[in-house]
């Protein structure tokens, strides 16, 4: 789309920018990460002190792993690439050109499949060495089925791991890495589940493989939207709810322009 994206637009760099480089990949942190890693941290409710200390660390370390697996991935196949953590989680972006449809497409739909996999790997990743700390400390890991969102908890009492502030660390790490992996992998695009569930309905057929897969993530979109804002979830309510409309926006546009609907017509 002209001068248009979903939500992942690259932010434009600030003198208040965090410039760093890790295993040879250029990371940039946006300001507004910060005030994203806070509001996750304090709960969104009274900011807590001692949850944020350890909160925006574990949001910071986690989505930091999972940019990493998607740039690693792109190295593999060839193409080196920088990472932007912002307002909106992260992006792995290719060096040669900035973050758009465009250059996702250029790839094989098999390597745009594992690319996009590879974060929500290294994310489930990072929730397994979690895991493995722990019982190697001596804890347990509990599932809990209770109330609307299925969890995995560390029990750690009686551990090295129960002073509080490692505990806390422990269950927030766990908590983000595979909860909201979960989230992630769901077939939503921008998510990386919609740009999996894109590449598989591409190779199903190329010529409608992308308007099947748009219409199938404003279905899903909505329907978490429409879960969510009813069991008192907000902020996935408002998420999806916000995904779903640029869903519906890109299909508005792109059949405004005559159906430009398949794998090789238009910037989609």
């Amino acid at each position: 789309m002209k001068g248009r994206t979903l939500l992942l637009g690259e932010p434009q760099p600030t003198a208040y920018d965090l410039n760093f480089n890790v295993l040879g990949f250029q990371v940039r942190i946006h300001p507004l990460f910060w005030l994203l890693a806070l509001i996750f941290s304090s709960g969104g409710g009274r900011p807590d002190p001692s949850l944020i200390l350890i909160g925006i660390p574990a949001i910071l370390v986690s989505i930091l792993v999972h940019e990493l697996g998607h740039a690693l991935a792109m190295r593999y196949y060839g193409q080196n690439a920088r990472i932007v953590l912002y307002a909106f989680g992260g992006l792995a972006i290719p060096e040669t050109g900035g973050f758009n449809f465009a250059s996702q497409r250029s790839r094989r739909p098999m390597d745009q499949i594992v690319i996009s996999a590879a974060g929500p790997f290294a994310g489930f990743l990072l929730a397994v060495v979690t895991a493995c700390a722990v019982m190697a400390a001596g804890g347990k890991i509990v599932p809990i089925f209770e109330g609307l969102m299925p969890r995995v908890v560390a029990d750690t009492s009686g551990t090295t791991l129960q002073q509080e502030q490692l505990n806390l660390l422990v269950q927030m790490l766990l908590f983000i890495n595979i909860w909201w992996t979960i989230l992630n992998l769901m077939p939503v695009y921008p998510l990386d589940g919609g740009q999996i569930a894109r590449e598989v309905f591409v190779l199903i057929d190329s010529w409608r493989g992308i308007q099947n897969s748009l219409y199938l993530s404003l279905f899903i979109a909505g329907l978490l939207a429409f879960w969510g804002l009813s069991n008192g979830e907000m902020y996935l309510g408002l998420l999806f709810g916000s995904l779903a409309y640029s869903n519906w926006e890109v299909i508005q546009q792109i059949s405004g322009r005559g159906g430009g609907f398949g794998g090789q017509r238009g910037p989609w």
